[in-house]
């Protein structure tokens, strides 16, 4: 089963490397890897970690953790396209090793009560962070060094797997499994889809669960699509509610559309209602007073 469609095709990869439609993505990843390709893999100490409990800071921690997500990216990407370079594979699996020895994937903020050994709480970072490398295990497979791939799993059965199957019969993992914010789509939305990358039999069976976790997600909008939370956190949590609703569609051949819903196709044109003139649009909650249309997902929808 082909989860993530023609993104498994070596053709598809050809195509972005050749194809003119994609030459200002090849640029502005150029880019990015000139940024992120060489440079040190960021260090994430302690004392930061914990800069959030005694001050309140958030930032000194935050930017080498999602600085090593973007190094991530940008070497799983290089080495798609460009399979013939082995460089962007030694720096995409130097990348994932950090990664994997990292104390938490959850971000200090979201960690709890620093005061016990508790490294396997799940925040939205943390299940991106596990979604993220079960993708990069699926779309090049192989190609990582046997050791890398098991590091994949095993730190993903960790953080992930193991703590979120550790509730008992009709209880929740967290209060997000069952909220209408932006948190319920991105977490529930990335736990699943590793699921049904790397267990895809356990997550046939967890597909009741999935599925009423987005129903949640879902009545934190009204009937006509307004997401009240502001545009920013559409793009954020509707945007992981796509993610997942492709991907269920496909992992059950169709059984599970959320596509035909009348009320996912208002959420669906949510966005373009608030924008205004130029990069300004309608803000409120949390939502910046700026914002762009997320070329990829309009033409998607």
């Amino acid at each position: 089963m082909q989860l993530l469609g023609k993104a498994m095709s070596k053709d598809f990869w050809k195509d972005v490397k050749e194809n003119d439609h994609f030459r200002d993505f090849r640029e502005d990843l150029t880019a990015l890897w000139e940024t992120y390709g060489s440079c040190p893999i960021p260090e994430l100490k302690y004392s930061d970690f914990k800069l959030f409990f005694t001050t309140g800071d958030r930032s000194i921690y935050e930017e080498p953790y999602f600085n090593r997500r973007w190094m991530l990216d940008t070497a799983a990407l290089m080495s798609l396209i460009y399979p013939e370079n082995h460089d962007y594979l030694v720096r995409l699996m130097d990348v994932i090793y950090a990664i994997c020895d990292e104390y938490t994937w959850c971000l200090p903020a979201h960690q709890g009560v620093l005061e016990k050994n508790n490294n396997s709480v799940i925040d939205l970072f943390a299940a991106e962070t596990g979604l993220y490398l079960a993708e990069i295990d699926t779309l090049l497979g192989d190609r990582l060094d046997p050791l890398i791939r098991d590091r994949i799993h095993v730190e993903i059965d960790r953080r992930i797997f193991t703590p979120f199957l550790s509730t008992k019969p009709y209880e929740h993992y967290s209060w997000w499994e069952t909220g209408t914010s932006n948190w319920t789509a991105v977490c529930m939305g990335s736990v699943a889809c590793t699921f049904m990358h790397l267990r895809p039999d356990t997550a046939r069976e967890l597909l009741p669960r999935f599925e009423a976790s987005m129903a949640c997600f879902l009545r934190g909008y009204g009937d006509d699509g307004v997401c009240q939370e502001g545009g920013s956190y559409w793009n954020y949590g509707f945007g992981f509610f796509l993610l997942y609703a492709d991907m269920v569609r496909t992992f059950t051949e169709g059984e599970i559309d959320h596509f035909k819903s009348p009320k996912v196709k208002a959420i669906a044109t949510f966005y373009q209602k608030t924008l205004l003139s130029g990069n300004a649009c309608i803000s409120f909650a949390d939502a910046d007073p700026v914002g762009a249309v997320n070329l990829g997902r309009t033409h998607y929808l």
